[in-house]
């Protein structure tokens, strides 16, 4: 997970940068996530991987904005994609999400995407080292309550079962219940 979200962006970040700096002007733009600014059961090196792309987008906009670069972020709130669509429709953990997102929904790829496109506009040429949360407010709108923690539980056992989280040791989700 480190080396895919995080590591893997350096590298292509850094290779892009080289012909930005020759052209005298680029923008490179991270897709982070809001688990980069609060914590999930379960999902700790995701947290991380994405906390250190935030951390990346800070650094390389300081690093990059002297040879007309701007480096930003994204990070999408709960969005429904073709790659989560069984938990999405999973009514339990739907209604959670809508229940935890102010706006009483989920996002959509599109946008995401139109967020993208407007960082890397002239109308953000001013704007660097700054991760624009896309996530209907849900971030800032508390934790789950203690009738959504099995629903989320569930959902953080179905990440593991399917290899996108590991556990965390002896015990792992166990100690969570």
């Amino acid at each position: 997970i480190l080396e895919c979200n995080l590591v893997s962006g350096f590298h292509l970040a850094r290779d892009a940068a080289v012909a930005m700096k020759a052209n005298g002007w680029g923008r490179i733009v991270f897709v982070s996530s809001i688990m980069g600014r609060i914590a999930r059961p379960t999902l700790s090196a995701y947290v991380a991987s994405k906390g250190g792309v935030d951390a990346l987008v800070r650094s390389l906009a300081v690093e990059l904005a002297p040879h007309g670069i701007t480096v930003l972020g994204v990070a999408p709130g709960f969005v429904a994609t073709e790659r989560n669509k069984e938990l999405f429709s999973e009514s339990s953990f739907r209604d959670a999400i809508h229940r935890r997102t102010p706006m009483g929904r989920y996002g959509t790829e599109a946008e995401i995407a139109h967020a993208v496109r407007f960082l890397c506009s002239d109308e953000a040429s001013f704007i660097t080292g700054q991760v624009l949360a896309v996530d209907g407010r849900c971030q800032q709108a508390g934790r789950f309550d203690e009738q959504e923690r099995p629903q989320t539980l569930a959902a953080a056992e179905h990440a593991v079962a399917h290899g996108r989280e590991q556990p965390l040791g002896p015990g792992g989700l166990a100690r969570l219940r």
